[in-house]
């Protein structure tokens, strides 16, 4: 009689032991916000407008993972119809018929379009880290070599990037995703 009892007893708090198991990796296992956090959409174009250093810029910016990127400036008057590309470490500017290419080396590092390929390099090589999320809205902090670069996203999409050292802001609409 009392085996039996050893035995019931045995039976009963190993499956109690079991539902407490369970129970616990269900709950860490339920949805957060973070969890759910979208990945970021590196193949896009969009609209720009940009402050940099005082001058402000408008224009086009095209991108893909594979790190091409394309900037189309259509403001300021000055530098209308300005088109900065870069094929991984290639870059080419042309303006009408003019059309130049070089390492991308040859351009200085905090040149309005170098800026703008190194927060796109950091993002599409996954480097830029969480500091907050609100529903659609997520915040990110990426250091590039010219500093310190807060961006967020809304849905995954690109809304606006800063780096304040630098006086930099550039804002991104009429998202089209590429597929």
């Amino acid at each position: 009689m009392r085996r039996c009892c050893i035995i019931k007893w045995t039976y009963t708090f190993v499956c109690a032991a079991c539902f407490c198991i369970i129970i616990c990796l269900t709950a860490c296992t339920g949805t957060s916000e973070k969890s759910e956090q979208k990945s970021i959409v590196t193949d896009f174009s969009a609209d720009f407008s940009a402050e940099y250093g005082g001058d402000n810029y408008r224009g086009k910016l095209c991108t893909n993972r594979q790190g091409i990127l394309n900037i189309y400036i259509d403001y300021p008057d000055n530098l209308k119809g300005l088109s900065v590309s870069y094929r991984s470490t290639d870059m080419q500017i042309s303006r009408e018929t003019l059309i130049c290419s070089a390492d991308e080396a040859y351009l200085p590092s905090n040149s309005f379009p170098t800026v703008v390929k190194s927060i796109m390099d950091g993002i599409n090589n996954g480097r830029g880290e969480v500091v907050s999320q609100n529903g659609e809205l997520c915040s990110y902090n990426l250091n590039i070599s010219q500093g310190s670069c807060g961006f967020t996203t809304q849905n995954g999409c690109l809304k606006s990037a800063e780096i304040k050292d630098l006086d930099f802001y550039i804002e991104f609409v009429n998202t089209d995703i590429s597929d």
